[in-house]
């Protein structure tokens, strides 16, 4: 299976065999940019409102980011501290470190590279992330 966004606001789910395609979820419009934590749940930036959503496995959706970005062009999710993930959100000019479990910004980085983040993930972090780069599945 794989995730597919809409600017219309709807996630689907599609069936790389069959190519059948579902709604999975409906959320606000301006859907952007996509990640996977390793726990399976989806983080979806919104670049209308400078949001990010989490869709967790079971549907459910919370913000975790209600808004104020400008223009958030690529997500990421990488191993964080405390064996916990960590959200990586790069707007126009400033990359956002959030926690993934409770939306707190924990870190924002403007015009420097993040301590502990080794160069080679450089763009894996900063790029935009497409459903088409198999990012994770349900």
């Amino acid at each position: 299976m794989s995730d597919l966004l809409d600017q219309s606001g709807e996630v689907f789910k599609v069936n790389t065999l069959t190519e059948e395609k579902t709604i999975f979820i409906k959320i606000q419009e301006g859907l952007d940019n996509l990640a996977f934590d390793s726990n399976g749940s989806l983080f979806i930036s919104n670049a209308d409102f400078g949001s990010v959503v989490e869709i967790l496995p079971s549907g459910q959706s919370r913000t975790i980011s209600r808004g104020g970005m400008i223009a958030p062009m690529g997500m990421a999710v990488l191993p964080g501290s405390n064996n916990r993930d960590a959200l990586y959100v790069a707007d126009v000019f400033r990359l956002y470190q959030l926690n993934g479990l409770t939306g707190r910004e924990e870190n924002v980085y403007k015009g420097d590279f993040p301590s502990g983040i080794k160069r080679k993930n450089q763009f894996k972090l900063l790029g935009i992330f497409s459903p088409s780069a198999g990012q994770g599945h349900w």
